[in-house]
């Protein structure tokens, strides 16, 4: 605080906040687009999450027979040995209350998830393990939507997330969201509905579609395209005080890039040009006099401002090495990739 007051009395900006890979990709959306088209879907998959805990948090509890509710929560106590510590503690904390009011609001707490084991879920013996499922009819308690409406028009933006296939993205999974979502619908219409069943069949299609829905080449050209961008954002801060090594690492995040020509796009080969044309990562083969040096800084701000052209970008420099200047062949590499919409004359 105190640095940017002093700053103001000097009559000098504050100093602007470092860019991050997230300001990257908002000031280029050539390079959202390019990620779309891989399949990349993060922004879809936070939203769906986003919508689903918007369903879980609506989960209102209702118990229908107090007095029933509470003898079974403490003969399931009594058959502690069977369950897993997590559920024992959940029924030692619903055991505490007293009256109905605060049994409805220790339920209401994670309605979805936490479950009354012998009440919520009964075990059932399936090819030699137990598995935990809901019975048929519940009695004791119900577990629906504070606001129906507002449950549907939710759910109904979770289904438009998903309703276009994509050709980069795996088909069954979209389909199993959607899939889901249908059987969550016809849950709600149901007399004395209870929802928790629903909800984690849609949660769990959920985690089948973040972990399964790109498919596995559009997985690696997007997780390389995120990491080049990562790194050479993070280098370019560090070239405002250039450490040993900063040479070999954008190097190396260069040579990532040229290696994979389907990533390529205007604005990632323009950072990169910038960071290997940076006065600490080119070299000088004897001493390069003030033409030269000029000449360069203007290359420089053509590459910057994204209007130059790259086959006369690559003579210009050409030229320069003839005067002592001495580039990684990984700019000429660069150069000869794509090329800017708005060349220089």
């Amino acid at each position: 605080m105190w640095n940017r007051i002093l700053d103001a009395f000097a009559g000098k900006e504050p100093a602007a906040k470092p860019e991050t890979p997230e300001d990257f990709l908002a000031r280029n959306p050539e390079v959202l687009d390019l990620l779309e088209g891989l399949g990349y879907d993060a922004p879809l998959r936070a939203e769906a999450r986003a919508l689903f805990a918007q369903l879980t948090s609506s989960i209102r509890v209702e118990i229908v027979d107090y007095a029933a509710l509470h003898k079974s929560i403490a003969a399931t106590i009594a058959r502690a040995n069977e369950l897993p510590a997590a559920a024992v503690a959940f029924l030692n904390t619903l055991s505490s209350a007293r009256d109905p009011e605060s049994l409805t609001a220790l339920l209401n707490a994670d309605p979805v998830h936490d479950q009354i084991p012998f009440v919520e879920q009964i075990p059932v013996l399936r090819n030699g393990s137990v598995t935990w499922t809901s019975p048929a009819r519940l009695s004791l308690v119900r577990k629906f939507p504070a606001d129906r409406a507002v449950f549907l028009e939710t759910l109904g933006r979770l289904e438009a997330l998903f309703a276009e296939p994509h050709p980069a993205r795996a088909e069954p999974v979209r389909v199993g969201v959607l899939d889901a979502v249908e059987r969550l619908r016809k849950d709600i219409d149901r007399a004395n509905a209870y929802l928790p069943t629903a909800l984690l069949f849609l949660e769990t299609r959920l985690d089948e579609y973040d972990a399964h829905s790109i498919r596995p080449r559009s997985a690696e050209r997007i997780e390389a395209l995120m990491s080049i961008i990562a790194g050479a954002v993070a280098l370019s801060r560090r070239l405002e005080r250039p450490q040993p090594g900063d040479r070999e690492a954008i190097a190396a995040q260069a040579a990532s890039y040229v290696a994979r020509p389907k990533i390529h796009t205007p604005a990632v080969t323009k950072l990169l040009l910038t960071l290997l044309l940076h006065d600490a990562v080119i070299a000088r083969t004897r001493r390069v006099y003030g033409a030269s040096v000029r000449k360069l800084r203007m290359i420089r701000d053509e590459i910057s401002t994204g209007t130059y052209n790259s086959a006369e970008t690559a003579a210009r420099l050409r030229r320069l090495e003839d005067q002592g200047y001495y580039f990684s062949s990984l700019v000429y590499a660069l150069l000869g990739g794509p090329k800017n919409p708005q060349p220089a004359d």
